[in-house]
């Protein structure tokens, strides 16, 4: 895979970061793309500056599909942690309503 694409990221641009989170870029630099937050990140290969070993942090392209996919997993993650016996029950019969009308 080449690592072209991060050597056109600019302040603004937004990158995948650690497979499932959305992340802006804050400032790039001739060795390092730095993230809002102040992660570095090294333009060689992408990844976090001081990671090591199996489970190093990396930042990659953000394509439309893969932004897609973080979004729906967000969007489950968030459906996931609601506590529905805590909530009324217009809300529930909506979502059920909305969750039968995709079935269809």
């Amino acid at each position: 895979m080449s690592d072209n694409w991060l050597e056109n990221l600019k302040p603004g641009d937004e990158v995948c970061a650690d497979r499932s989170r959305i992340v802006k870029i804050a400032k790039v630099t001739k060795l390092h793309v730095i993230t809002e937050g102040g992660s570095k990140w090294g333009k060689r290969g992408g990844y976090l500056v001081g990671s090591t070993g199996w489970d190093r942090s990396w930042i990659r392209e953000l394509t439309p599909e893969l932004r897609e996919q973080i979004n729906v997993d967000l969007a489950r993650e968030s459906i996931e942690r609601i506590k529905w016996k805590e909530q009324p029950c217009e809300l529930i019969l909506a979502v059920a309503t909305l969750i039968t009308r995709g079935r269809k």
